[in-house]
């Protein structure tokens, strides 16, 4: 099981700072210094600052905008909701606003709600790539790969270099197991953005799963060293090392991914998969054990678990697994029945 990152990359559209007759000059001057202390980091002083701009000016919806942009990049999605809908409530074809309104709804688990902001801001804005971009993160949330795709194609074809639908793109065409074109997809956006740390760790996934092991080592390292506080690229060098039969190697990856971030279920499976390979099956089923705690709902994992309790002779605690593996397999039903077959006649090695 490879990880796809769903850390969707979105562009917060902004909105330029415009006079206007009914602007005060002490309401621009407050949302210019919000601009200077959120583009240094200072959340804090930016919602200040773009409170008092309000105070001064209640009815200028950019500063609606400005201030729920900071409250997003706090993780207060209900206050940056209701600002972005206080701006909306003020210019009704505010593009950018319904688009992040958007990105803050989907943030919040509402993929209906976000879907329609963002087709709401392309009926006004139909060039919006943007909007496109991230209407598509949301179908690909909710499983629409054909409408996701159809974004992004939108989207890069109305900005060619717009780095961040490409990364969206690979990540869709990944889930649909079309590697080269998920590659392609990820080497353009390192090509537009060569700091993107993100899409250098998803193109070492997408090489792990197509059997490339010394590539996939060499982008994840590249993404560590752009972002060495990200989990996900230590996951994705621990599989290609652990490929690459390098296996004390590969579990130190994944205790540094388990570290950094221990709430990622794919991350305590890697990790059983390089002990099942040690032989070490009770470790195995502890880290299974721990991911399927984490997220009941993968399919992979109760194989795995299965697989193992079945090599230490558990077959009823084993079939038990694999009846979980079936129940949460979907369209891949019959492949992972087939799968529990081979384990059960040859006790082949883990996915």
């Amino acid at each position: 099981m490879r990880p796809v990152s769903f850390l969707a990359v979105v562009v917060i559209a902004s909105v330029a700072i415009c006079a206007h007759a009914q602007t005060s000059q002490s309401a621009e001057s407050y949302v210019s210094r919000g601009n200077d202390r959120y583009s240094r980091g200072d959340l804090d002083g930016a919602i200040d600052d773009f409170g008092i701009a309000i105070t001064f000016d209640p009815k200028w919806a950019a500063a609606y905008d400005f201030r729920a942009a900071a409250f997003y990049s706090k993780g207060n999605l209900s206050a940056a909701i209701a600002d972005y809908s206080r701006a909306i409530e003020l210019n009704p074809r505010f593009a950018a606003a319904y688009n992040d309104r958007g990105i803050a709804e989907k943030a919040n688990g509402d993929l209906e709600a976000a879907i329609a902001d963002y087709d709401t801001a392309i009926k006004l804005r139909p060039r919006f790539a943007a909007a496109f971009s991230n209407r598509g993160n949301a179908r690909l949330a909710r499983g629409d790969l054909e409408g996701a795709v159809g974004d992004f194609n939108k989207a890069i074809q109305i900005n060619p270099d717009f780095a961040e639908a490409y990364f969206n793109r690979g990540n869709a065409r990944q889930i649909q197991g079309k590697l080269d074109a998920a590659i392609a997809d990820y080497t353009k956006a390192i090509q537009l953005k060569p700091d993107m740390s993100q899409a250098w760790c998803n193109r070492a996934n997408a090489r792990n799963s197509h059997g490339e092991p010394d590539q996939a080592l060499a982008d994840s390292n590249q993404a560590i060293k752009l972002n060495p506080a990200s989990a996900e690229p230590y996951s994705a060098r621990g599989v290609a090392r652990r490929r690459k039969g390098d296996l004390d190697a590969a579990l130190a990856d994944f205790d540094k991914a388990i570290e950094l971030d221990p709430k990622v279920a794919v991350f305590h499976n890697n990790r059983g998969n390089a002990l099942m390979i040690k032989n070490d099956l009770e470790g195995a089923i502890a880290e299974y054990s721990r991911a399927i705690e984490i997220d009941p709902e993968q399919t992979e994992i109760y194989l795995n678990r299965g697989h193992a309790k079945l090599l230490m002779g558990r077959a009823t605690e084993a079939e038990s697994d694999f009846a979980e593996s079936l129940r949460t397999a979907g369209s891949r039903r019959q492949v992972i029945q087939q799968l529990i077959q081979e384990y059960k006649k040859s006790g082949a090695q883990t996915r």
